[in-house]
């Protein structure tokens, strides 16, 4: 629930332990998302599950990634990620000798993409005082 509007279906945040519950209502359905990593593994998940609701519900999620370490900012340019499918998902390689990134997720339909969210501000960089602006690529 990037989008603008989005924060207006959320109905609940709770934590499961360490891993955060957001709960959306969407018309009469009730939709529930999780994201946790994996210890010791460079692993994330994200979860989606339907708890209610009349009919099927289709979600259009948009992955944005970044490929880069903790202290640096990532800036667009001429950078041209490769970006392919793969069973159940994309593989995504930062640049020659990168470790490949995946998004996998079983039962989608995946369009692999390559468009660039430029000047994604990150408030904590600002409030340590240190460049705010990052760019972040679409992949799917």
């Amino acid at each position: 629930m990037v989008e603008p509007e989005g924060y207006q279906h959320l109905r609940r945040f709770r934590l499961e332990g360490t891993t955060p519950v957001w709960t959306f209502a969407l018309g009469d359905a009730l939709l529930e998302k999780r994201v946790w990593m994996q210890q010791r593994a460079n692993t994330a998940y994200l979860r989606y599950d339907l708890l209610q609701g009349s009919q099927p519900l289709t979600l259009d999620i948009k992955m944005i990634v970044n490929y880069r370490n903790h202290h640096g900012n990532s800036h667009a340019g001429d950078w041209r990620m490769d970006v392919h499918r793969v069973n159940s998902g994309i593989r995504l390689v930062a640049y020659d000798g990168a470790v490949p990134l995946y998004l996998l997720s079983a039962g989608t339909e995946v369009v692999p993409r390559h468009e660039w969210y430029r000047a994604y501000a990150l408030a904590l960089e600002a409030y340590r005082g240190r460049d705010m602006l990052d760019d972040h690529l679409y992949a799917d």
